[in-house]
Formats: C-alpha cells, sequence, structure tokens
C-alpha cells in the first residue's frame, strides 16, 4: 500500500475523512448538521480549487479502498481557495438551506481570528484516519509524505491548526517535532459550538522525527 492521488471514485470516503478530521470546525463553519457538512465536502471535492477540492487530497489504502487522508496546499494559497468556494453558493445552498447559507456567511468571519498562513509552509488543512485503521502507523506515513511533498514544493515547513483541548493530537504532533506557534482562545459564546480555540503549530521539514 502507498499513500497516492485521490481519485474521483474515493469521493465518499475523502468526504467522511475530511469531516472526522475536525466535526465541530465543520459543522460551525458550515453551519449545519454532520449530514450536510459531508454533503458540502462532496460537492466541493468534484469542484477545482477550493480548500475541499480533491486536487489536494492524498490517500493511504489498498487498491479501491482508502484508509486515511491528508489534505494540504502551499500556505499562499489559502486565502485565494476560501474565496474560490463562494463560486458555488447555489449548490451550498441547495444543501443547507438560505437560512444556514446565510449563517455560513456570518461565521466566515471567525476564520479572521485564526493565525495567518506563511508564505513558506505547507498547510496540512486534514489528517484523518477511519477508527478501525487507527494505532497501525497510517497517519505516520501520510505525516511523512506532507513532509516528503513540503521538500518537493521547496517550502520550508509544514503548519496545521490542532484544538487546544484535543490533548491527544496535541501530544501526537509533538512528538513528530512540531511546536505551537500561536494560540488563539475563543470567546465563551464559542463554547456552545464545542469550540474553545486553536493552536497553530510548526514543523520545519528538516526535522521530521516519524
Amino acid at each position: 500500500m502507498m499513500v497516492r492521488n485521490a481519485e474521483p471514485g474515493d469521493r465518499d470516503d475523502v468526504s467522511r475523512l475530511h469531516f472526522m478530521a475536525g466535526p465541530n470546525v465543520y459543522k460551525y463553519f458550515f453551519a449545519c448538521d454532520d449530514v450536510k457538512a459531508v454533503a458540502i465536502n462532496r460537492l466541493l471535492y468534484d469542484t477545482p480549487d477550493t480548500f475541499c477540492s480533491r486536487q489536494y487530497y492524498h490517500v493511504y489504502g489498498p487498491p479501491g479502498g482508502v484508509q486515511g487522508l491528508v489534505g494540504m496546499y502551499p500556505g499562499r494559497d489559502n486565502t485565494a481557495l476560501g474565496k474560490n468556494a463562494g463560486r458555488y453558493v447555489r449548490g451550498l445552498a441547495g444543501i443547507t438551506g438560505p437560512l444556514s447559507l446565510l449563517r455560513m456567511a456570518l461565521r466566515y468571519r471567525m476564520s479572521h481570528r485564526i493565525p495567518a498562513l506563511g508564505e513558506d509552509e505547507l498547510y496540512i488543512e486534514a489528517l484523518a484516519v477511519y477508527p478501525e485503521f487507527r494505532g497501525r502507523g497510517v497517519s505516520s506515513v501520510l505525516m511523512r509524505f506532507a513532509f516528503e511533498e513540503c521538500e518537493r514544493m521547496k517550502l520550508e515547513n509544514v503548519s496545521l491548526f490542532t484544538e487546544i483541548n484535543n490533548e491527544r493530537a496535541i501530544s501526537i504532533y509533538r512528538a513528530k517535532g512540531f511546536r505551537v506557534e500561536k494560540t488563539v482562545l475563543l470567546p465563551r459564546r464559542f463554547l456552545k459550538h464545542n469550540l474553545y480555540g486553536f493552536h497553530k503549530m510548526i514543523a520545519p521539514v528538516k526535522r521530521i522525527r516519524l
């Protein structure tokens, strides 16, 4: 088995895993429930140049199967990718309804609280493994691939965000060479969405420990 580019037939697996990588975040930004959030991922998967587009996903698993995924892109592209998603308002409204779409537009303001991505970074937007395949080294293989891609692109750092209450993920990333570069604590009103804040974590491409 090896890491490969995501293909059209991987859409359902990738959409589910992408949601699993940060369910509280996706439900907040998409202003909808789990089912609709996955449906939005399915829609954007087939459209180019958004943060959910197939071109940015890589999967691991046997032929015809998916056990885990990593989604990543250069940090310099982040703003443009977010704006491009706005081109598909009609499709999004068909999934969420107009009220949720309005909430989505308002909630997008929270993204301004999140630390900016650097020009020299490869940003891991999503890293997820199906529960039945965890503990088998799948995430390490995907992370190693991300660092290889970072080096291939001649970028200097790999970055990601993790929720500040996700202690298990923070411990794993620290063990792999990441450090907390910046922490953002969210106001109390976000607690009802199970959102407390974020760490931006970063690791130099030359110092990966996998």
